[in-house]
């Protein structure tokens, strides 16, 4: 299976400023609960992106504090479905669904349909690092080597307009596959 694989150049307003491009960036691949820079999209959407960020990240951290209890509550599904008791299952797993949802309760969610439509815009807008991704940076002059988009006719020209946001210029990209 290959990889389209993008390479992008530009050239920031001064070193600080690409400095401060590549941390955006560099943040972004690292850290599963960082803002994509790049996501420009209509304040509502904005909104409803924080909320789904959000919603995210406090899932991930119910999910990490609740391991036991989800190993505990996982083993039971599988034992009772084993036992050809689905209606007991789906009890045990419905038991889940509402402790997580009561304790979730607190954070701010989004309408099933309004989640799948920013899930959908987040999912075309990202970016994956490879093995072989990394930013460089040489004065003004920033380079992003080898990221792999998701969907490249969208995530591209967004990135490429927050770039230009940002005060760069001489934006050149190439694409290669791996």
């Amino acid at each position: 299976m290959t990889t389209d694989l993008t390479t992008l150049t530009c050239t920031a307003p001064n070193a600080k400023t690409a400095a401060n491009i590549a941390s955006q960036v560099q943040k972004y691949f690292s850290d599963e609960n960082a803002e994509i820079p790049w996501f420009g999209q209509p304040e509502n959407v904005q909104r409803d992106y924080r909320v789904y960020r959000n919603r995210k990240a406090a899932e991930r951290q119910w999910d990490a504090e609740n391991q036991e209890y989800i190993i505990n509550i996982t083993h039971r599904s599988e034992v009772t479905f084993q036992r050809g008791n689905t209606a007991g299952g789906h009890l045990v797993l419905k038991e889940w669904r509402e402790k997580k949802a009561g304790d979730l309760s607190h954070v701010e969610q989004l309408a099933e349909k309004r989640e799948k439509e920013i899930h959908d815009l987040v999912e075309a807008t990202t970016g994956k690092w490879t093995p072989t991704s990394r930013i460089e940076v040489d004065g003004a002059r920033i380079t992003f080597r080898q990221i792999a988009f998701r969907n490249r006719e969208i995530a591209l020209p967004a990135l490429v307009a927050w770039l230009e946001a940002q005060g760069c210029t001489d934006v050149e990209v190439s694409f290669q596959q791996a």
